[in-house]
């Protein structure tokens, strides 16, 4: 059973976020706050729905970044400042997040896939939170008073609740830190039974009937959520692995971003990142010393050397850039 540290606490998904959030505002609210933890810029999907909340029609910059990843540089920046004054303080942390986004990416063209990734990661969204609803609501109806509403949610004994978590479950599926752990308990004197989840925080749920078909239901509706997530996850990597394959040019060997190389005097040459810092700095015997310059090949980032060696090195990597190799 793999279980997050607990917190001994159970309570019911719809407390977890904001009601009077959207899907779009929260989306957004989590990937900036996400960005902000990993200290990076906010990733293409939190871009793509900033820049939708934003715009302000199909003419403007701001709608070609929401549809196609397109980043018309000096004319979306206009469009990001121009209102500033009148944006509540939420809207402007999306302004500035937004911008340096654009900043950053060293691709400003049209992405391929860009509407189609965003549409699997929503996907996948949906799938995890309708499958903490499924198994992540504290209903314990026979634990209710008599004249309780069916359906109220109960905070188990201490004790209950780790007898519950205690034992192996007669069933189980999935990873905490995926959509969830999830365990299914039967009755074999009522029928019934329970299932019992647990979220990749460490909060515990459950859920408990005494009619078996009911049970039944629930648990294969789980075990639907989790197969839909994982269907989710082989599209989103075979679309990653497309991607990867159409990648060309330059790269640095350490974090496969953009590189050039510039003329440093007639003989010699140095290779920078497409802002003109050098290339990541990477361990070797010695210490510290910048990463090795290569190309994509084949869906990898190969190192020069392997692709050309001797004095002609240089006109067969162009050579091949250009598709006249083989």
């Amino acid at each position: 059973m793999e279980h997050a540290p607990s917190h001994e606490r159970i309570i019911n998904q719809a407390d977890v976020l904001p009601a009077e959030l959207s899907h779009d505002e929260r989306l957004i609210k989590q990937g900036i706050e996400a960005a902000a933890q990993e200290e990076r810029p906010i990733d293409d999907r939190t871009a793509r729905y900033i820049a939708g909340q934003l715009h302000g029609g199909q003419v403007s910059a701001l709608y070609s970044l929401a549809s196609t990843g397109n980043i018309i540089e000096d004319t979306v920046y206009h469009e990001l400042y121009e209102d500033l004054e009148s944006h509540t303080p939420e809207v402007a942390s999306w302004v500035e997040a937004l911008r340096a986004y654009c900043q950053a990416r060293p691709d400003k063209g049209p992405v391929r896939g860009w509407t189609e990734h965003a549409a699997i990661l929503d996907r996948i969204d949906a799938t995890r939170e309708r499958a903490r609803m499924l198994g992540g609501i504290a209903i314990a109806p026979e634990l209710a008073e008599a004249n309780e509403a069916p359906g109220k949610d109960h905070a188990l004994n201490p004790d209950r609740l780790d007898e519950l978590f205690g034992e192996p479950p007669d069933e189980e599926v999935g990873r905490a830190d995926e959509l969830g752990w999830f365990g299914l308990i039967v009755d074999h004197g009522t029928g019934g039974g329970t299932i019992i989840s647990q979220d990749e925080q460490g909060f515990r749920y459950v859920w408990e009937t005494a009619n078996g078909e009911a049970l039944d239901q629930r648990w294969q509706a789980i075990l639907r959520e989790y197969g839909t997530y994982e269907d989710s996850l082989v599209d989103l990597e075979r679309r990653g692995l497309d991607a990867r394959h159409e990648r060309v040019g330059y790269a640095c060997l350490a974090c496969e971003e953009p590189i050039v190389e510039q003329a440093n005097g007639l003989d010699r040459s140095t290779w920078t990142h497409q802002d003109g810092e050098p290339l990541c700095p990477v361990v070797d015997g010695t210490g510290y010393e910048p990463a090795k310059p290569g190309v994509w090949r084949d869906g990898e980032v190969v190192p020069l050397a392997d692709e050309a060696d001797g004095d002609d090195a240089h006109w067969r990597r162009t050579a091949s850039l250009c598709g006249q190799l083989g």
